[in-house]
């Protein structure tokens, strides 16, 4: 898979996006930066790039984007990332979710 994506908080039965969606947060800015570090730690030999959403943005990170070119090992972490934070992944380019 080589995509753009995000990790956000969405219903299970949601299908995309809609115009007037607001992620909620994925857990403190200190909860995520853990998970994320750890995970993105022992994966740095794979091709993933991540950017947690700015403070500035939302105290709270709503978001995480991605980009990659990538196969199950960079799929396994994004599945991991979603399970501990309760999150889905989208893909941007093609404005769906997909199960990892």
């Amino acid at each position: 898979m080589s995509s753009i994506g995000i990790v956000v908080r969405a219903d299970q039965n949601a299908e995309t996006l809609g115009h007037d969606w607001v992620p909620a947060p994925l857990g403190s800015r200190r909860e995520v930066e853990s998970v994320l570090a750890e995970l993105m730690f022992d994966a740095r030999h794979l091709m993933l790039t991540a950017n947690i959403e700015s403070p500035e943005e939302s105290e709270d990170p709503r978001t995480i984007s991605f980009s990659g070119v990538w196969g199950e090992q960079e799929q396994a972490v994004l599945r991991q990332l979603c399970s501990r934070l309760d999150a889905r992944f989208f893909d941007a380019e093609t404005g769906n979710f997909v199960v990892l």
